[in-house]
């Protein structure tokens, strides 16, 4: 626990003579540290290697899996669009 709280995935609080911890990410930004992590470690291949092996994987697993990455990649470009468009009123 002491190495999850060093590494700022855990918070404690000291109570009596113990801590108690609590999760300071929530399950996607975990998921999200740890392929961050992965991808680091392979930095002499190309992000489009990485994207190409995602895809072929996501294709494998499921065939709804195409329409899903559509549908998130549209929601994450407009999501985008309203942020950037935020700054600019």
């Amino acid at each position: 626990m002491e190495r999850l709280f060093r590494k700022g995935l855990l918070s404690r609080e000291k109570v009596s003579h113990a801590y108690v911890y609590r999760a300071e990410v929530n399950r996607m930004q975990m998921i999200s540290r740890v392929i961050d992590d992965i991808l680091q470690s392979f930095t002499t291949d190309s992000k489009d290697s990485y994207l190409l092996a995602f895809l072929d994987h996501a294709v494998e697993s499921d065939t709804q899996a195409l329409d899903m990455l559509e549908q998130m990649i549209k929601d994450k470009r407009e999501a985008a669009a309203a942020k950037s468009g935020e700054g600019n009123g």
